[in-house]
């Protein structure tokens, strides 16, 4: 009885073709998770990653009181709606608490880990003849995907007396 065996010698360079595949599979997919490439990942993009167009971040306050902040194809916008601050000056008889209903909008388009500020200046002549200003600051951070912090400030006048000085921070969580 005679034992016959066989065997193919493959050239080198597919061996070494192969041997050269089986070690870039794995860096592929680590740099997709961890590099740039694929780090911007709808949901949970990283810092320095621009949000969404449909991004929106909504908290509901007491009452019908809201904030939302609305990623779109024209940029940032935000609103509040009867959302209160507390005044630190004040006329006495408004009160410490001042509740704003505003609208602002930017052409950027928000990045995490940023920081943006949106002001709006109003005036207008009283019925009495005094001018009434007021200028609204609101400063937008973007800590991450799913959190951006709105710190707003707002000054009312009326002539040279101070309605409201004041403001609030608020904590918003992204719903969409």
């Amino acid at each position: 009885m005679k034992i016959r065996s066989t065997w193919s010698r493959r050239p080198l360079g597919t061996l070494a073709v192969a041997a050269l595949c089986a070690a870039l599979v794995p860096s592929i997919a680590v740099t997709g998770a961890a590099g740039k490439p694929g780090k911007c990942v709808k949901g949970a993009e990283a810092p320095g990653c621009t949000l969404p167009v449909e991004a929106r971040f909504y908290k509901q306050l007491k009452g019908s009181s809201a904030i939302t902040v609305q990623v779109g194809d024209n940029g940032l916008g935000l609103t509040l709606y009867g959302v209160p601050i507390k005044c630190t000056k004040f006329a006495p008889m408004l009160g410490s608490t001042a509740y704003l209903e505003i609208g602002l909008g930017d052409r950027r388009h928000p990045k995490v880990g940023k920081s943006y500020t949106l002001k709006k200046s109003e005036s207008r002549k009283g019925e009495d003849g005094q001018v009434e200003s007021a200028n609204t600051e609101v400063t937008l951070t973007f800590k991450s995907a799913r959190l951006v912090v709105l710190d707003i400030h707002h000054l009312s006048e009326t002539g040279a007396e101070v309605d409201c000085d004041g403001g609030a921070t608020y904590d918003v969580k992204r719903q969409s």
